[in-house]
């Protein structure tokens, strides 16, 4: 069975259930409304929701900049 090694060494997660991963959807990287946002972020939030009532786990992803900028954590810009 496969393995992912999680962010700096935290341990690892064996491979085998479903999951649905939401990648950098942060205020920051959509404001400027790219592609076809408002349709996008609702079929994500379908994806979820159908997701949640499945059992299927969802896993939110974001970046994260360490240094005074729109994705410093914490920040507005870093939100979901």
């Amino acid at each position: 069975m496969d393995k992912i090694y999680l962010l700096h060494n935290k341990g690892t997660h064996k491979m085998g259930k479903k999951a649905l991963l939401v990648i950098d959807m942060q205020k920051s990287l959509v404001e400027d409304k790219p592609f076809d946002i408002d349709n996008v972020v609702s079929n994500i939030q379908k994806l979820i929701k159908s997701c949640r009532s499945n059992g299927v786990e969802v896993i939110y992803l974001q970046h994260q900049n360490d240094e005074d900028d729109f994705l410093k954590k914490g920040t507005e810009g870093w939100q979901i």
